[in-house]
């Protein structure tokens, strides 16, 4: 059992021995979710292709980056996804062979 009790200035932080996803802070940013994917479909045409995988990369991203950094990284979004794309090259073994060819 835990017994680390929250004072003090400290007393802004989680407790870390609660679950720091629970369902009420989740609730709580529900909103956020729905905000992103309904600007996001506003954006859209009618008959326009929609990368949906990309789509939701996106709001994954710029909700999570709300929620849990309070920031928006919806502007950020693209230099991300071309980092991390880079990453996915780097980690399959076969490209690390070919790099420098």
């Amino acid at each position: 059992m835990c017994s680390i009790e929250p004072t003090g200035t400290a007393a802004n932080f989680p407790n870390p021995c609660r679950p720091s996803l629970t369902k009420e802070y989740l609730a709580a940013f529900a909103h956020v979710l729905v905000d992103e994917a309904t600007r996001m479909s506003e954006q859209w045409q009618d008959g326009e292709v929609i990368d949906v995988a990309q789509a939701m990369r996106r709001l994954a991203l710029v909700t999570l980056g709300q929620a849990f950094l309070g920031i928006d990284l919806g502007a950020w979004a693209a230099r991300i996804f071309a980092e991390m794309d880079d990453l996915r090259v780097l980690r399959d073994p076969l490209n690390l062979l070919l790099i420098g060819w």
